[in-house]
């Protein structure tokens, strides 16, 4: 009689479980759940960023162009979250005409351009932010001029203006071109095509953003209420 080897034994008769199991249409005999080399999932944001800002609009709007004012902003705001890959979008809007209070204004109402430039955004000394635009704006203009006042928070390299080399997708970029609403997503590492910086993404968004990932799914835009107070 042959000593019994354990190991051969053990062996045997694993290699006949797997085929009872494979015979059934059963399972994995090893658990993979454990395996340590798989990289965490993505941790997604605590809360989105949710804005809650008042449009103005320098001129006397008809009741058309304040519905027609309205939609726009609910449009900028779906766009906005999905620039932001979810993150980011307008929850609560005051829109009121013949008003420059607000902290973004609309300079006219048949134009693209702002009253000083095509649009533009100033730092308020103490802290906040005022964007102005014309009515007509193209929704890069509200990308970009939202980009610098809460997306990259950035006042000086997050502007694109006259660097050579080809021109970048990034809503960031000073110009437009063609016709319609321009580049409306941020550049990352992969995309980036200006030198000054690594992608938007990774060089400005997620250090001002420390509980934002990218990139990630942004999924369906939440509601953006627009309250319209239109006078006479």
């Amino acid at each position: 009689m042959r000593k019994r080897d354990p190991l051969r034994t053990f062996l045997l008769g694993t290699a006949l479980v797997a085929l009872i199991l494979s015979a059934a249409g059963g399972c994995s005999l090893f658990n993979d759940d454990d395996d340590d080399s798989k990289p965490p999932p993505p941790v997604p944001p605590a809360v989105p960023v949710a804005l809650d800002v008042k449009w103005s609009v320098k001129d006397n709007a008809s009741g058309a162009q304040m519905l027609a004012f309205k939609a726009r902003i609910e449009a900028a705001s779906a766009q906005l979250w999905n620039a932001t890959s979810g993150q980011m979008y307008l929850r609560n809007v005051q829109l009121e005409d013949q008003d420059q209070s607000g902290k973004v204004i609309l300079d006219n109402l048949t134009q693209q351009d702002g009253d000083l430039a095509f649009a533009y955004t100033y730092q308020l000394t103490g802290g906040g932010w005022e964007i102005h635009m014309g009515g007509l704006y193209p929704m890069q203009a509200f990308i970009h001029e939202v980009g610098h006042a809460e997306v990259l928070q950035d006042w000086t390299v997050a502007e694109e203006y006259d660097l050579p080399g080809p021109t970048c997708i990034c809503a960031m970029e000073a110009y437009i071109t063609g016709s319609g609403d321009g580049k409306v997503i941020y550049c990352d590492s992969g995309n980036c095509t200006k030198s000054q910086r690594s992608g938007c993404w990774q060089a400005l968004i997620l250090q001002m953003h420390s509980n934002w990932t990218y990139p990630r799914t942004a999924g369906a835009a939440p509601a953006c209420t627009v309250t319209i107070t239109d006078h006479p």
